[in-house]
């Protein structure tokens, strides 16, 4: 009787493991898919005369689309993140992923409350705070990218995980200071695909890896 229990209890615990990591890899997937869109996409407005206004307009469905995309990709990437910190020996890890999942959930989670605030901006104007918005928000951005290199170091050591998810996530912020610093300025659509498209990339191969 008491092994039959224990039995039913693991089977239980372990099906509600698996449907965890299912939803995290349901979540990175969307998630990376969703960055990689929203950032080409704006590089294309800005690139497209007339169109590069309208992702600040809050009269403009483009505006609602703009940050709604965000949220949703900010937490699909925040599960997808959950899942695979379940999936590392976090022990084993040691100091350096624990920061990198650190700063990943900051920027991710910052990331998230700035684009629903700027949706609530659009019904409510909060113009007054707006500002303050735009500035956490693009820290948190930064924050995100910064955690993508310690979780790159230490995935790259880790035969089970894809290699070039690792790469990527390794490469994230040399990829994102080239394409602000250069990129941007010369062609936003190349800088939308050297940042979220790099980024959100390296989620979707993640994703993949937690489905198996």
């Amino acid at each position: 009787m008491g092994n039959g229990d224990h039995g039913g209890i693991s089977s239980t615990l372990s099906d509600s493991s698996n449907g965890w990591l299912r939803l995290a890899s349901i979540g990175a997937i969307t998630g990376g898919s969703l960055l990689a869109i929203n950032n080409i996409w704006q590089g294309y407005l800005d690139v497209t005369p007339g169109n590069d206004g309208i992702l600040h307009d809050v009269s403009h469905y483009a505006y609602y689309l703009n940050n709604a995309m965000l949220f949703v990709a900010m937490s699909g990437l925040l599960l997808g993140l959950h899942g695979l910190n379940n999936r590392v020996i976090v022990a084993e890890a040691g100091f350096m992923w624990r920061t990198g999942v650190l700063l990943s959930r900051i920027g991710q989670g910052i990331f998230a409350i700035g684009a629903l605030a700027f949706i609530l901006h659009g019904f409510f104007d909060f113009k007054s705070f707006m500002d303050l918005v735009t500035l956490v928000t693009g820290i948190g951005n930064l924050v995100m990218y910064l955690g993508a290199l310690p979780l790159g170091l230490v995935l790259r050591r880790r035969n089970e995980f894809s290699r070039t998810a690792a790469i990527l996530f390794l490469l994230t912020v040399p990829a994102v200071a080239v394409a602000t610093i250069i990129i941007y300025s010369i062609n936003p659509l190349v800088g939308g695909l050297l940042t979220g498209g790099w980024y959100g990339l390296a989620w979707i191969i993640t994703g993949i890896y937690l489905k198996k």
